[in-house]
């Protein structure tokens, strides 16, 4: 205004140097370019604010060093908005200079500087870069993607069981992450991965197939004992546990079969002659016998002989005994009808007669 400027002016003449400000139209170029400077606001990085920004600057430069040194306060607003566009500039471009995106040292360098140079910057500038949110989603990416490869790398030689917790540490890293990341990672390192992952399923589906052949080889002697169902049980168990794949490797699964048709019908007829108990001569004890006896008799050879040799003769001990039994019985009866004819009359005695007759000619020798 033109008091602030009769202020000065008296100012600088009492100072011997009212030259400064003797003419009111330099007053007038000086309060434009302050206000060109004012302009300017708060700095962004846009071409708007780039603009004013040049504006300012032309308008002080064509000033000359006289008038210049009457605004330092607003070359200083004019400078610090020129510092911080062109470093929030410097950090744009870094950002935007991390291309091509890939996993290499050079451009792992390249997210370092930018980095570097944001976080060296102050809280404004900061706070006016654009791109910043680019350079936070590299970084993840980045990093995502580079840690997944290195666990792809330490697999190494695949082995069973000991390569599985790095291959699935590798396999669930990958799956976690964004398409970005993936693509990043790259076709060959997902190639190693896969077939990382095929060799050591291979190699498992191998070692979980052998196990179970030996658990089938293991139930030989096969035996009518708890110690032998437990073995056939347990191949079982391991066999029905594989996948498909995995139980077409076993070769001897018919073995496992055959041993368990052979025990289940060797079993029941074993328990029967067990079951026999006591000789007694009665209905009850010819049944029990005649039970185990048809039953052994319908078993093949491989399933009778599984029936232990002293079962077997326990059942045929229980026959003899039962026979003897028997007979002396019929040889009783036999001798009870003979004694029964008493004095032979005619024709009253033909019926015990021939009844004595049937029953010592139905005995054995």
């Amino acid at each position: 205004t033109k008091d602030q400027v009769n202020t000065l002016y008296n100012t600088a003449k009492k100072n011997g140097t009212y030259t400064l400000v003797a003419n009111w139209k330099y007053v007038e170029e000086i309060q434009a370019v302050v206000d060109k400077i004012k302009a300017i606001g708060t700095v962004e990085y846009t071409n708007s604010c780039k603009t004013k920004i040049e504006t300012a600057e032309a308008a002080y430069d064509a000033l000359s060093g006289t008038y210049k040194n009457i605004i330092p306060e607003y070359y200083e607003i004019l400078t610090k908005a020129r510092a911080d566009y062109d470093r929030a500039g410097l950090v744009n471009d870094l950002i935007d200079a991390i291309t091509p995106f890939e996993i290499t040292a050079e451009c792992k360098d390249k997210i370092d500087a930018a980095r570097k140079a944001y976080d060296e910057s102050s809280e404004f500038v900061q706070s006016i870069v654009p791109n910043y949110n680019d350079l936070t989603k590299k970084e993840v990416e980045y990093a995502n993607a580079y840690n997944t490869i290195q666990l792809i790398n330490a697999i190494g030689t695949v082995k069973y069981p000991d390569s599985e917790e790095k291959i699935n540490a590798a396999r669930d890293a990958y799956d976690d992450l964004t398409d970005e990341e993936k693509d990043l990672v790259g076709f060959k390192n997902l190639s190693t991965l896969a077939a990382a992952e095929g060799y050591f399923n291979s190699l498992k589906d191998n070692a979980l197939a052998d196990a179970v052949i030996e658990k089938i080889n293991a139930i030989a002697p096969l035996e009518i004992s708890d110690a032998c169902k437990a073995k056939i049980d347990a191949a079982r168990d391991a066999y029905d546990a594989l996948t498909d794949d995995q139980k077409a490797l076993v070769e001897n699964d018919e073995d496992l079969t055959k041993a368990e048709t052979d025990y289940a019908a060797a079993k029941p007829v074993v328990d029967l002659i067990n079951a026999i108990g006591d000789i007694d001569g009665t209905d009850a004890c010819k049944n029990a016998i005649d039970a185990a006896r048809n039953a052994y008799n319908a078993l093949d050879e491989d399933a009778k002989a599984l029936v232990p040799a002293d079962t077997l003769k326990e059942l045929e001990d229980a026959e003899a005994a039962y026979k003897d039994l028997d007979d002396e019985a019929d040889a009783t009866n036999a001798k009870n009808l003979i004694n029964a004819i008493g004095k032979v009359t005619y024709p009253g005695s033909k019926n015990a007669i021939d009844a004595a007759r049937d029953a010592y000619d139905d005995l054995s020798k």
